[in-house]
This record gives C-alpha cells, sequence and structure tokens, in this order.
C-alpha cells in the first residue's frame, strides 16, 4: 500500500507520513487535555479557600436548601440610639414554618443559640420584646438591618387575645448541606424604651369671653416626662363634651402633634411619621364625643391604629397636641381630654383633663 502523503526516513526506516501527522496530533490533544485537568485543579483549590474565607458561598448541593444546624445570634438594640439593649424577660421561639394552633416552637436564647434547619428553606421567629420595650412593627426598618428577612406578619395566630410578631427568614441557601462549620445568621431586632411613669396634662386655662357668634378657637395640650430616646404607645386619644349633639355649640376639627417628639402611626407593618390627623376617625353624640386616635385594640401595643411617640435624642421634652374646635356658644361649655396608653406587657392607663369654654 502507498501511503498518499509519502514517507520519511529515520536513520534506516522509513515511516509513512501519515503516522506521523496521527501522532502529533495526539500530542497535541493529550497535551491540552493535561493542562485543563491541571486548571481544574487549581479552581478547585482556589474555591476551597474563598468559601473558608466566607468569600463566596455555594447556593447548596445540587440546588437544594440547606440542612444542619445554625449558629443564631441576636442584636437587639434600641432603634433611636443604636444602644445595645437589655430587655426584661424577651421570648423567641423558632419555628420551621408559619405557626399555627399545636405548633411547638424552639425557644431561642436571647444571647444566640445553635438551631437545626430541616430543608424547609425558611425560618420563622416568634418574638416577644420584653416587658420593659416595645417592638417596632416596620418592615422596611428590619429589612434595613435583615437582608434574609422575607416577611414580618402581625397576628394572633395562637388565639390567645394577643397579637404576635413574626419574622420570617430565608436560610435555603445560608449554607452547604454537610459543611464541617456551621453557618451564622445574625438578627438585629430594633426597639423602643418604654417610659409610661409620668406623662400627664398640663392642665391649661379655661376659655373666657368666647361670645356666641362662630369662632374656632385651639386648645393645647402639653406632655412631658419621658426620658430621650423613650416613649409610649397611644391607643386611644378623644375629646368630649356636655353638649349633646355636635354642632350644638362645638364641633371637633383636626389635631396637630408638635414639640419635640416624633409621633408614628402603626400601620400593620409600617410605622407612618405623622404630624396631624385632618377629622376625627369617629364621633359619638350623646355628651358628644370625637376620637382622633383608636387602635383596634386598646390593650395591644401591636395593634393597628395607635401611636408610637418617641422623645428622639437631644429633643425638648415637650408634646403638644392642639385640637381646632368650631365653636357656637349658646352656654359654657367643658371639653375633656383623654388619653389611653398602653404597657408593652398590655397594662393600660389613662389621663384626662378638662376646660371649660365660657361664652
Amino acid at each position: 500500500m502507498v501511503d498518499p502523503l509519502g514517507t520519511s526516513t529515520f536513520g534506516k526506516a522509513k515511516i509513512p507520513n501519515t503516522y506521523i501527522v496521527i501522532v502529533f496530533v495526539l500530542l497535541i490533544f493529550t497535551g491540552g487535555l493535561g493542562l485543563g485537568v491541571k486548571m481544574r485543579a487549581q479552581n478547585a483549590v482556589q474555591d476551597a479557600a474563598d468559601f473558608i474565607a466566607g468569600e463566596d458561598m455555594p447556593d447548596g448541593v445540587d440546588g437544594e436548601n440547606f440542612i444542619g444546624g445554625i449558629t443564631m445570634s441576636l442584636d437587639e438594640v434600641d432603634r433611636w440610639d443604636n444602644a445595645a439593649a437589655s430587655p426584661t424577660s424577651p421570648l423567641f421561639n423558632i419555628y420551621d414554618s408559619s405557626p399555627i394552633i399545636g405548633a411547638f416552637g424552639k425557644p431561642l436564647a436571647a444571647g444566640g443559640d445553635t438551631l437545626a434547619v430541616t430543608g424547609s428553606g425558611y425560618m420563622w421567629i416568634d418574638v416577644y420584646g420584653g416587658t420593659d420595650y416595645y417592638l417596632l412593627p416596620d418592615y422596611n426598618m428590619m429589612k434595613a438591618n435583615n437582608p434574609r428577612l422575607t416577611q414580618m406578619v402581625i397576628n394572633d395566630w395562637d388565639v390567645d387575645g394577643k397579637l404576635d410578631y413574626l419574622v420570617q427568614f430565608d436560610v435555603s441557601d445560608v449554607g452547604v448541606t454537610g459543611q464541617g462549620i456551621a453557618p451564622q445568621l445574625d438578627m438585629y431586632l430594633p426597639l423602643l424604651k418604654t417610659d409610661i411613669s409620668t406623662p400627664a396634662f398640663d392642665n391649661p386655662d379655661d376659655q373666657t369671653s368666647i361670645g356666641s357668634s362662630e369662632t374656632v378657637i385651639e386648645l393645647i395640650h402639653t406632655l412631658s416626662g419621658v426620658s430621650e430616646h423613650e416613649g409610649y404607645y397611644i391607643s386611644e386619644l378623644w375629646y368630649t363634651t356636655n353638649s349633646t349633639y355636635e354642632g350644638d355649640d362645638v364641633e371637633f376639627e383636626s389635631i396637630s402633634f408638635g414639640g419635640g417628639y416624633d409621633v408614628y402611626k402603626v400601620s400593620g407593618t409600617s410605622l407612618i411619621e405623622i404630624t396631624n390627623v385632618n377629622e376625627p376617625v369617629k364621633k359619638e353624640n350623646g355628651d358628644y364625643g370625637a376620637w382622633y386616635v383608636e387602635a383596634v385594640d386598646d390593650n395591644d401595643p401591636l395593634a393597628r391604629g395607635g401611636l408610637l411617640v418617641v422623645r428622639p435624642t437631644d429633643a425638648a421634652d415637650t408634646f403638644t397636641l392642639t385640637v381646632k374646635i368650631r365653636c357656637t356658644l349658646t352656654a359654657d361649655v367643658t371639653v375633656t381630654a383623654h388619653m389611653k396608653y398602653v404597657s408593652p406587657a398590655g397594662a393600660k392607663l389613662a389621663i384626662t383633663d378638662a376646660v371649660d369654654l365660657d361664652v
């Protein structure tokens, strides 16, 4: 058989050129393959080093949710000065899914704990902030410091008559199943220190010589007695009179909040800063009265519709309530301001003050 590429002579041997080409191609291929194996080995070593350093945490094994132990710690802080908080008797219970009646969670120590994750991909925490700190039901505030937070739910899941503060964290890719060291999960929990020992109205003077013509007056009450970066939850704020019907002698219009305090309306999982309420949220006749704040539950500081009032750092210790009253007096009228406020544990307190409006 004649080689179409001819032959080459090596010493006394003549070798077909086709064989030489085949050997050359094999050398190129096996050399490149060896280089590829070497590069993949180098990459595997680098990936392992990055994982140990925490620079490149893999998402899991074949896309599966993480299963194993998680070391969890709590960072409880005062929201208004970011100092460490030390609540009295806080409680934390962990669940693999949204808790329902009959579910039993694992208690989490306030200082942190190691928890087992079963592969659901999520972890639910039922939080009670303690007897001297208010929880802050604000998803955006929590999310800003807890990137793994996926939900916040405020409801009475255990039907004990008290709202529960539930947060959900994504732990699907917090680590890799089977890794030697338990991954770390930190929860930042902002709180408000309560100060409900001394709030009181300042007893403004009676207003005289208002006259019988239609006129709008302002009735101003000032509260004080709260330490810096502390505050309280108002469940109800309303005014009553000894006038039988709205408009007989007086009609309550808007109310505004001033002084050094910040005021936040509790709205589910949001805290909305406000400075006024344009009109009463409820009115009643027969000793006419007007409500500007009425939470859906008057003994629960997580209840929608209440107000959190806070004295920030370096702010004046004054909280003013200015209500506008349209008067068409036919006789002297007594206006009484009422305020109910609630401790973190649900204890209700109330203050009142009466002011005479004289013709």
